[in-house]
């Protein structure tokens, strides 16, 4: 009796650890070797892989994988032309907000730079002995108004467009794709 229970016990230790084994295999970019006989266990950035092997945990890029039997093939997310720098993973309300606010900016500094440049103009017009010193400080302080506005307003603006190009990449970022999970394989829906 005991020598069959011992038997039992090894047998189904041993399909146990042969279940365990993953045979997953990852076909990487640049000349790099194939890896057999590993554990794939998530897929980022569209071609990042990080797998298992020999209780190590790594991450290589790939070009293709094979995940409990089904090849997935691997696309880079970097191919467009001005990279994705702009968009950082926020939902659309974040960037919404940001282009408020560097909007609001953008108007506060058009508008300090108008009333700059109509006291330089001011002063201009009004610049005479009658009048004193008066004709000066205008122009003085519109100069200083002028100078100060327009950087606020190119800042403003420049931020503005960017999260407005965010926001358009967000919109368009929807898509529904067949690839690996958390859980497994499956359709993985980004918006």
């Amino acid at each position: 009796m005991r020598k069959s229970v011992l038997l039992a016990a090894i047998i189904f230790s041993g399909i146990f650890i042969q279940a365990q084994t993953c045979k997953d295999v990852i076909y990487p970019t640049k000349g790099k070797s194939v890896i057999f006989d590993c554990c794939i266990e998530e897929v980022k950035d569209g071609n990042m892989v990080r797998f298992t092997k020999n209780d190590t945990t790594s991450f290589i890029e790939a070009i293709s994988i094979i995940k409990e039997g089904l090849t997935l093939q691997l696309t880079t997310l970097g191919n467009e032309p001005y990279g994705n720098s702009l968009y950082k993973g926020h939902n659309y309300k974040h960037y919404a907000e940001k282009y408020e606010e560097a909007n609001k900016r953008k108007i506060a500094g058009i508008i300090v730079s108008a009333i700059g440049l109509s006291e330089v103009l001011a002063g201009l017009i009004f610049l005479d002995n009658s009048h004193g010193p008066a004709p000066q400080m205008l122009i003085f302080g519109g100069t200083i108004a002028f100078s100060v506005g327009i950087p606020i307003a190119l800042s403003g603006g420049i931020e503005a467009s960017n999260n407005k190009k965010a926001m358009e990449k967000i919109k368009n970022n929807a898509s529904l794709s067949f690839g690996t999970t958390n859980h497994g394989i499956g359709l993985v829906l980004n918006f």
